[in-house]
């Protein structure tokens, strides 16, 4: 990949976050009680779901329980996350059949 298509990508990266980021009109996000950190030496990584609590600019509330993973590298004395995901779990839909 060159660099003119990295930034090509990025660019257009940062167009879908601002038409998304722009319909938000305010928001929490709430990282639950089952957040868990696992020691690996000069890092750490860790779990948690999230709590997603958002107002939309036309009045309509999205609420949503999100996985965040996340990795932390102890650079210079402090830790510093050097990786970060979030994402929302994909719905599971159940299909009934009847038998005749």
């Amino acid at each position: 990949m060159t660099i003119a298509s990295q930034v090509r990508q990025l660019a257009e990266f940062q167009s879908g976050c601002d038409k998304i980021l722009g319909t938000i009109k305010s928001g929490t996000f709430t990282v639950n009680d089952d957040a868990q950190l696992h020691p690996a030496g000069d890092y750490v990584w860790g779990t948690a779901t999230v709590k997603e609590d958002l107002v939309m600019k036309d009045g309509k509330r999205d609420m949503a329980t999100l996985r965040l993973d996340v990795v932390f590298e102890k650079q210079d004395g402090k830790w510093l996350i050097v990786h970060e995901h979030i994402s929302a779990p994909g719905r599971i839909v159940s299909h009934q059949r009847t038998w005749n």
